[in-house]
């Protein structure tokens, strides 16, 4: 590169939106290797922990959550679910008498 284009882009500040575009790029990149999900899990650790050392008040004890994960779709059956899984999953939490099921 001539020392021309060096002062070009350096005075016209090319720079300030070319950088922009390549983390963005490098980002989108990377996104789903190993690596970056086991940093997430890890902040995700930390945060946790962080919260818990300055009192953050938790989750509220009445409410449940039932997630259908990888583990059920790999023991049961591929999503989606048939709906007699649906009716079944239904049954079973009439018996704690649920306010809410959605």
């Amino acid at each position: 590169m001539s020392g021309f284009m060096k002062r070009w882009f350096l005075k016209n500040e090319v720079w300030v939106f070319l950088a922009p575009i390549l983390c963005l790029g490098f980002a989108w990149l990377i996104r789903d290797t190993v690596l970056v999900d086991r940093l997430e899990w890890r902040t995700l650790d930390w945060r946790t922990q962080k919260r818990a050392e300055l009192g953050q008040v938790g989750p509220d004890p009445r409410i449940l959550v039932i997630g259908i994960g990888n583990r059920s779709t790999n023991n049961i059956e591929p999503w989606p679910f048939r709906r007699a899984y649906h009716g079944q999953l239904q049954d079973l939490l009439s018996y704690g008498e649920p306010a809410v099921v959605t």
